[in-house]
């Protein structure tokens, strides 16, 4: 996960919440620093959690270059918001797709089900273990015929 805040203290109270939950985070003052790490340290994001007084960019373009980017198009997105923000945070989760908000000074219950909505929205729903083993076979049957393939179209080895 990747958590944007200005807000030194806040951006670390996000952060460490999440990470409570035994999952990865990156937190950054900065949303395009936070992506460029996201790139370069994980394979995937699973939501994105940005406060609504971002700058440089500020939040409406900063939610546009996000989602106009494939892999992130349909990540899950929570605002922050930030006091007398409320009305921008409610018109970006109205203009942008699969984005919730919440205060920003809520605690971590209310994190996770902010996050939950913004899951919902996006339609990512948990894998039943059998469903989940089945499609990571068919993944990697489809890899192994690729390479087998010996075709240079497409590099696996990133795959792998």
């Amino acid at each position: 996960m990747l958590v944007v805040d200005p807000d030194e203290a806040n951006l670390n109270r996000v952060a460490s919440a999440l990470r409570a939950g035994g999952r990865e985070v990156i937190a950054e003052m900065s949303l395009p620093r936070g992506l460029q790490r996201v790139r370069s340290e994980f394979q995937a994001l699973a939501a994105l959690f940005v406060a609504t007084d971002v700058a440089e960019p500020a939040l409406a373009p900063a939610l546009e270059s996000f989602r106009a980017e494939f892999a992130f198009s349909r990540t899950p997105a929570v605002l922050l918001t930030k006091p007398k923000q409320d009305v921008m945070a409610e018109e970006a989760s109205k203009s942008f797709s699969h984005v919730e908000f919440v205060n920003a000074l809520v605690d971590e219950a209310a994190l996770e089900d902010a996050l939950t909505r913004g899951r919902r929205k996006a339609g990512h729903a948990p894998l039943e273990p059998a469903l989940a083993q089945s499609l990571a076979l068919q993944a990697a049957e489809t890899l192994r015929s690729i390479a087998v393939d010996g075709r240079t179209v497409y590099d696996f080895g990133a795959a792998e």
